[in-house]
This record gives structure tokens, sequence and C-alpha cells, in this order.
């Protein structure tokens, strides 16, 4: 019975359009996170693709809260 609840939640995992399975964030409220590589791709940050290459990290995942939070503080840093 165990077994069967298990393969049901894998089940109702989200997917995005290529049928990956989406990542959550820890708290696990349902919010997606992402990898960079996704992020780097997707049509939403394309013109801050040159931003988001230098702030996030490889072999994390991020959220669209914490990706805006990121851009906006890179934003706001000092001009050398």
């Amino acid at each position: 019975m165990a077994k069967a609840r298990a393969d049901n939640a894998d089940a109702e995992k989200k997917r995005n359009v290529r049928g990956e399975a989406l990542k959550t964030s820890k708290g696990d409220k349902g919010i997606p996170e992402f990898t960079k590589g996704q992020l780097l791709k997707s049509n939403r940050y394309s013109h801050r693709r040159d931003i988001l290459s230098v702030v996030l990290k490889d072999g994390n995942t991020y959220s669209h809260t914490a990706v805006e939070g990121l851009i906006t503080k890179f934003m706001k840093g000092k001009v050398n």
C-alpha cells in the first residue's frame, strides 16, 4: 500500500514543457525551482541572460522570486 502512495505521488509531480519533473522548494510549498541551465534557456529571462550567467551557480536550483531578487541585488551593486 505504501508503494502505491509513492507511485501516485510521483505521478502527480508537476512537469515542464519538456516533460521533466520540476523540483519544488525546500519548504515544499509547491513553488517550482529551476536549474541555471533551465533559467538561461527560458524566454522569461532572455533579456537578462548575461546577468543570470554571473549570479546563478551551477548545481543549485532557484525559484522565480529568488532569481528576481538576485537580479535586483546585482543591478543595485556598485560600479567600479
